[in-house]
Order: C-alpha cells, then structure tokens, then sequence
C-alpha cells in the first residue's frame, strides 16, 4: 500500500492520541529497563482498570515486513542449496565428459598443448550451454522478478547489469569446476 501521510508531533511529555495510545519520546541514552516499570507504575496508578502493554514504533513497523524476511530466508536457503545440487551436477557431467575424452586430452598433452589450453577446450562446450541457458532464462528471470516487484508500490526498476552479473557467475561457477 502507498504511504500515508503520517505527522509525528510529539511535544515535551506525553500525549494522547484519538484511539488511546500514548505516546513518549525517548533518548537514545534512556535505560529503558529502568524506565519502563516506572512508566508501567504511574500509567497503572492513573488507569487502574486497563491492560499496559508497551510498544516501539519502529517494532510495530518492522513487524509488517515479517512475511518478506521469512520469504527471504527461505529463499536464500533454497538459492543455496540449488547451488550446491548444481555444483555438483556441473561436476558429474564434466567428469562422464573427461572420461570419454580421457583419450583425446592424452594425445593433445603428447603433442604439446598445455594444461590451460586443454581446460579451454573442456569448458569451451559447458560455456556455450550455460550461454544458451542463459539466453533463455533471462526474459523468465525478468517477467517474474517484474511481477513480484509490483506488488509494493514503492520498489526499484530491474537493471540489465543484475542479469549480466549473475550470466558472470554462472560462466566462473561453470569454470571453476572445470578447473576444479
């Protein structure tokens, strides 16, 4: 929802407000364990017959974005185990691939090509699938990320960069474990 206007007008001491909230102004400095008993004991002496339950403007506000940081959370832990599972994938499809080339890589090494060169011609075929798969997740990517950002109504405008970093790290991921 967009923001509402909101006006804080908080003089010296405390006042009410039309719903029955109190409000208080503290310091930073203010030890808060000392003072809200006192705070509890004089609010009980003048409403004796009412409940004190002491809230923090900045706790209230934070408890409305509970639901995106338990999805955050969520979502980093599946991020990374995705990455684990494809890790390990990447490298159980680059080492059936080793041995079936284990032949090849032995006569090019004879013949004198270097460790580098052969790491380059090994990875040559994982960057080009990771490219088309890249290619192809991009537009997916985009039209999803752009729909769960249009449910605030104040979020950020996806840039090309995000989409060409992370196309970045798949390549290194994809290059480490050949290296690897």
């Amino acid at each position: 929802y967009p923001i509402a206007p909101i006006l804080y007008d908080i003089p010296a001491g405390v006042f009410a407000t039309e719903d029955g909230y109190y409000s208080m102004r503290l310091t930073k400095n203010t030890n808060r364990k000392t003072l809200l008993p006192a705070i509890q004991k004089a609010y009980e002496n003048a409403f004796p017959n009412t409940y004190f339950d002491p809230i923090e403007v900045s706790e209230q506000f934070s408890n409305q974005y509970i639901a995106d940081h338990n999805f955050q959370r969520i979502n980093q832990s599946l991020i990374g185990l995705s990455a684990v599972i494809a890790f390990i994938g990447l490298f159980g499809l680059f080492t059936t691939i080793l041995t079936k080339r284990i032949k090849e890589i032995g006569i090019r090494k004879i013949l004198g090509a270097s460790i580098s060169n052969i790491i380059v011609l090994l990875s040559k075929d994982f960057i080009q699938l990771i490219i088309i798969a890249f290619i192809f997740a991009i537009p997916i990517a985009y039209y999803f990320m752009s729909r769960w950002l249009q449910n605030f109504t104040y979020h950020i405008d996806l840039q090309w960069w995000v989409f060409v970093l992370a196309g970045f790290i798949a390549i290194l991921t994809a290059c480490f474990t050949v290296s690897f």
